[in-house]
């Protein structure tokens, strides 16, 4: 009873603390240096008050939902009051942030939060640090400077720390360069290999960056733009109606992507999939021959998927190639293929008709059965008959 008790009395100092923090950081003079002295000082917390700063971190990682995130981040804070930071007080803010109140004058603090988290914990953590304040009173303003140091995160990478005198200008053009999307649609058709994709990326952005860079919401704005004008391109090259159809793309992933290397990689795997659809289309049939070529080599254990694999195409853009180059689809070909192999066994081996089903591919010899009555018009049995007879 007295163990639940402590642990419901630490939880309400833990939320009065951030609550009052948290209040600082969000509205100025929303409490005055003494009151805030006056309550931590009741909790036996030391306050920084030489030039109070502030420092936020969060995480970067793929988590489930935010649920997950913010329960790692609660589990970063509790190491960061247990193990690291006796000199600074910590607190969570309103977008699941960890907030981290100390003195500049001890700043090596966070050159050692870092790399302490960085020992400890696999996912990567971004560290802001604002600007100090001369009051604490002030601590929003230097609150404000951390939060604008992150952003800092989307050109120079994730898990660093970055501080308010390298807070970069954005500039805040938003024209699109279509001709840059027309030399990157022809990169593409003319592209040899992946390498030459992940140039013509390269050169894209940094063409729409030569003159400054640009806010985050810009950069993504220019590539959703970018992948819709491609696939549009892409379709009238081809003549297909829609292409994703054929490729699996979730566009609006880019806008919660948190660095610009991060949707380089999404556009370049993006890219490498319209070269290989518009190199297919172009060469149809040689694509045709070698996928044919494979089944009826692996006839027994040809499926759609294997084949696609074997030719490096989507399982869904082969199926429409198949009926486009022969005017079959998929599985008729493939039955085609069977039955033509099953009626060289029946006239030429002593292999029985089960036999003969799995070495085609049927487990099922009744169904091999009815698809071979089926395409032949008469059971394997009577044309083996059939055969014997003609010799």
């Amino acid at each position: 009873m007295q163990l639940q008790s402590m642990v419901k009395e630490d939880i309400m100092l833990k939320l009065m603390k951030s609550r009052i923090l948290t209040e600082m950081v969000y509205k100025e003079g929303a409490h005055n240096k003494y009151n805030v002295i006056r309550f931590f000082s009741s909790l036996n917390i030391s306050v920084p008050f030489s030039f109070p700063t502030l420092a936020l971190l969060e995480p970067s990682g793929n988590f489930r939902n935010k649920h997950e995130e913010w329960a790692f981040t609660e589990h970063v804070m509790d190491y960061i009051q247990t193990n690291i930071t006796p000199n600074s007080v910590t607190f969570m803010d309103v977008e699941g942030r960890i907030g981290l109140l100390f003195s500049w004058e001890s700043r090596n603090t966070i050159e050692f939060v870092h790399q302490s988290l960085n020992d400890h914990f696999t996912i990567p953590i971004n560290i802001g640090v604002g600007e100090p304040s001369n009051r604490l009173e002030n601590i929003h303003i230097s609150y404000q400077k951390a939060v604008d140091a992150l952003k800092n995160k989307f050109y120079k990478g994730i898990g660093n720390i970055f501080y308010f005198n390298e807070i970069e200008e954005y500039n805040d053009h938003s024209s699109y360069p279509i001709e840059l999307e027309e030399d990157l649609f022809n990169s593409i058709k003319l592209a040899d290999d992946d390498y030459d994709i992940h140039i013509a990326v390269e050169n894209f952005y940094h063409s729409i960056l030569k003159r400054g860079l640009l806010n985050t919401k810009n950069v993504c704005e220019m590539t959703i733009r970018l992948i819709v004008g491609l696939e549009k391109k892409v379709i009238a090259d081809i003549g297909e109606t829609n292409i994703s159809v054929f490729v699996e793309l979730n566009i609006m992933r880019v806008i919660y992507m948190e660095t610009l290397q991060e949707i380089k990689e999404y556009v370049c795997n993006y890219l490498k999939m319209l070269n290989k659809i518009l190199m297919y289309n172009n060469n149809g049939h040689s694509v045709i021959t070698k996928a044919l070529h494979y089944m009826e080599r692996e006839c027994n254990n040809a499926t759609l998927e294997s084949v696609a694999e074997e030719v490096y195409m989507t399982p869904t853009y082969l199926s429409a190639l198949f009926r486009k180059n022969t005017g079959y689809t998929f599985i008729s070909k493939l039955t085609q293929i069977r039955i033509e192999k099953a009626k060289t066994m029946l006239k030429g081996t002593p292999l029985k008709n089960y036999e003969v089903a799995e070495m085609v591919g049927y487990r099922d010899s009744r169904y091999f059965s009815q698809i071979f009555r089926k395409t032949v018009g008469i059971t394997p049995t009577e044309y083996r008959e059939l055969n014997k007879s003609a010799q």
